[in-house]
C-alpha cells in the first residue's frame, strides 16, 4: 500500500476491498481500518469491507470485535447510516455465538433507527432463534 502511494498509483476501489479481505484473514484488523480510513477519506467505503470484516469475526466466533468493529466504523464516519445489511451480519455473528439477547437488541437498534427490516432480516431472525431453543 505504501509503494503504491509512493509511486502516485492510486489502487482501484476494489484492490482496497481486497487487501481488507487479506488484513481480516490474517487477523491484522487494525491494518484493515486503516485501509477503510482512507476509503472513507476518498468517497469509497461502501458495506462491503465492512460486512467482510464482521464475517471474518463471525467465522472466529468473535462476536465482541465485530460489534466493536461497527462502533468504531461509525467513529471513522459518523455520518455513515448502516446499512440493513451490516446490520444483517452483525446478527449472523449474534446467532453463530450464541448471543440470542444482542441479537434482539441489535434488531431493536435496527428499528430504532427507523430501518426496514428486510426479508433476509426476517429470515436471520426466525432461524436464529428457532435454533435457540
Amino acid at each position: 500500500m505504501v509503494q503504491m502511494s509512493l509511486s502516485a498509483v492510486i489502487p482501484s476501489k476494489s484492490s482496497l476491498e481486497k487487501i481488507i479481505e487479506a488484513y481480516a484473514a490474517q487477523n491484522q484488523v487494525e491494518k484493515a481500518i486503516d485501509i477503510m480510513r482512507s476509503m472513507q477519506s476518498n468517497s469509497l467505503l461502501d458495506d462491503k469491507p465492512v460486512i467482510t470484516l464482521i464475517q471474518v469475526c463471525g467465522g472466529r466466533g468473535d462476536f465482541e470485535q465485530a460489534k466493536e468493529l461497527v462502533d468504531r466504523i461509525q467513529n471513522i464516519q459518523p455520518q455513515l447510516r448502516l446499512s440493513v445489511s451490516i446490520y444483517n451480519s452483525l446478527l449472523q455473528v449474534c446467532f453463530q455465538v450464541g448471543r440470542y439477547e444482542e441479537a434482539l437488541q441489535i434488531f431493536g437498534q435496527l428499528r430504532n433507527k427507523l430501518m426496514t427490516p428486510t426479508r433476509t432480516t426476517y429470515e436471520i431472525m426466525i432461524k436464529g432463534l428457532a435454533e435457540s431453543d
